[in-house]
């Protein structure tokens, strides 16, 4: 099996210089369509480039010119997007990918796109490839993905030393960093409110990115609306904006800067930068783990067993003839739950359960199997208990779910997700319905507690698996 290993790879400057489209065909019937072009290379830079809008044209000209300082360990993939610009949201007319690998340095390279053929519509673009002064730096990689030190930026904003004016209206500091895991982080700002200070914030993100701390005061003044109509208006405006390299701090060190928002404003922060060390949380390899490794030599004692009184065999096969026999259950809600249930008491009537080294679900069936492994000892007991226990929660009243207790704990727990940097989807929201489906109540229970159902290979080993899907694909076509 191949395993990770130390290598080194020089950077390269790469310009992109966005000419020209022709015959291009916009969304409006009554004028031409009024272009740009996004630029999007997400293994350089998190920021998102565009050219200038060209109004009322099918052969709009741009000539704009582009710069990226791209790694040559990761696979560089730009993504140039034409769009029809709208006053409301701009309608996207084509998207297309360029492979920065195919490309030789010092050569340039122009080509022209066929967006659509049948329009014969076309979008020129100039490339050069050029190498970088900057030193070659050292990744980590098993030959499909490569990993680089993460830098933490950690910091809050201090109390103000000369007291301000009194703001009208409510304030509050914004801060984010573009292409950090960390999503933008508000904080309340009321220079007379002790409460305000100490807030503290922390982004993990790649330095190679040359990241940015943005922060951005902003300022909200309600106002009760002419008449008789009670309603209150919003007025927010944006008070000054500041940025801070974060390569300019100081690694391990906490430092104390005074960050400019223009007009006269600035803000007191308190920053520090760390850089991780190279021991992952995560295994970079092709190979079982260890501890699945070994859960297999103890399973097969079983499974040799188990095939050798079903099959009346004489004797138990050796350990290298004993074959991988894996369950897969279907996806399907309830009626999967139920039918993989039914499945598995089927396999233990036969004297076959003992002999499944693995057992794999999807959707319905992962709650089957989440429910079953709560129990170290599941598969050694008689599934006719745990069936009667699920057939009790599926058949009954499912109107608890809604109560407002119930209502109040899913807004918690979606908001609790949020604060901690995960994008909340309806599927988060439905798994705390199921939740209750299944168990009437909190589960805390988590993925890490069914270690013990696999300690002694006493039962086979779960495969939760999911259905990647994407926006604007259906699940069937991208599986």
């Amino acid at each position: 099996f191949l395993s990770f290993q130390w290598e080194k790879h020089p950077y390269y400057n790469l310009t992109v210089k966005v000419l020209r489209a022709r015959n291009i065909k916009g969304t409006d019937l009554l004028s031409k369509a009024d272009c740009y072009v996004e630029l999007k290379l997400p293994t350089a830079s998190p920021v998102v480039s565009r050219t200038q809008v060209v109004d009322n044209s099918d052969n709009p000209e741009w000539n704009e010119t582009f710069h990226y300082r791209i790694h040559s360990a990761v696979k560089n993939i730009l993504e140039l997007t034409l769009y029809d610009k709208d006053v409301l949201v701009s309608d996207e007319l084509t998207s297309i990918v360029f492979d920065v690998g195919g490309m030789k340095p010092g050569q340039p390279l122009r080509r022209t796109f066929r967006l659509n053929p049948e329009a014969d519509e076309e979008l020129d673009v100039e490339f050069y490839l050029e190498e970088c002064s900057h030193a070659p730096t050292e990744v980590l990689t098993n030959g499909v993905l490569v990993v680089r030190p993460c830098l933490s930026l950690q910091g809050n904003v201090n109390k103000e030393e000369k007291a301000k004016e009194k703001q009208q209206g409510s304030c509050e500091v914004k801060v984010s960093v573009p292409g950090a895991y960390q999503k933008q982080l508000c904080i309340p700002w009321r220079p007379d409110n002790e409460k305000d200070y100490g807030t503290s914030f922390v982004f993990h993100m790649d330095k190679e990115m040359c990241p940015e701390l943005q922060v951005e005061l902003e300022q909200t003044i309600s106002v009760l609306q002419d008449g008789m109509n009670p309603d209150i208006e919003k007025h927010t405006t944006i008070l000054g904006l500041g940025t801070v390299p974060v390569n300019s701090l100081p690694v391990g060190q906490k430092v104390d800067r005074i960050v400019s928002l223009g007009e006269g404003r600035s803000l007191d922060m308190s920053l520090k930068t760390e850089e991780s060390t190279w021991d992952l949380d995560i295994r970079l390899g092709f190979d079982l783990c260890k501890e699945e490794r070994d859960f297999l030599d103890k399973r097969k004692k079983i499974v040799s067993e188990a095939l050798r009184k079903t099959l009346q065999l004489k004797e138990s096969p050796p350990k290298d003839q004993v074959p991988v026999i894996a369950v897969l259950g279907s996806g399907g809600g309830m009626r999967a739950l139920t039918s993989f249930y039914g499945s598995l008491a089927g396999l233990q009537q036969l004297g076959l359960l003992d002999a499944a080294m693995y057992l794999c679900g999807i959707s319905g069936s992962t709650w089957c199997l989440s429910t079953l492994y709560q129990d170290p000892d599941w598969s050694q007991k008689d599934l006719q208990d745990a069936i009667r226990r699920a057939q009790g929660t599926v058949s009954s009243s499912k109107a608890g779910a809604f109560s407002p207790e119930r209502l109040k704990y899913y807004f918690r727990e979606l908001n609790a997700m949020e604060i901690s940097g995960r994008n909340v989807s309806f599927t988060d929201l439905w798994g705390l319905i199921v939740e209750y489906f299944l168990q009437q109540k909190e589960d805390p229970s988590k993925l890490s507690d069914q270690q013990e159902a696999v300690k002694w290979a006493q039962n086979p080993y779960p495969i939760y698996a999911a259905v990647n899907v994407r926006p604007n694909i259906s699940g069937g076509d991208f599986a």
